[in-house]
């Protein structure tokens, strides 16, 4: 079935541990944090929407350009 939104956290938060060697539990979370908002820094500094982001992402890939 599927996790609760508390149990999914947990497990993504236990592999980032793992993953990036990070002992600490508030290292870990902040790790995740970074992870998850990284779209909107993305489109803050571009001061594109998403759609425009999105778009420009795809042609700047095509264009070969990254």
């Amino acid at each position: 079935g599927k996790l609760k939104a508390s149990d999914r956290d947990s497990a993504y938060l236990q592999r980032a541990r793992i993953l990036l060697g990070l002992n600490r539990r508030p290292e870990a979370e902040a790790v995740l944090k970074l992870v998850q908002n990284r779209g909107a820094a993305i489109i803050k500094a571009r001061k594109l929407s998403s759609a425009m982001s999105a778009a420009k992402a795809i042609t700047d890939h095509r264009a070969g350009k990254r």
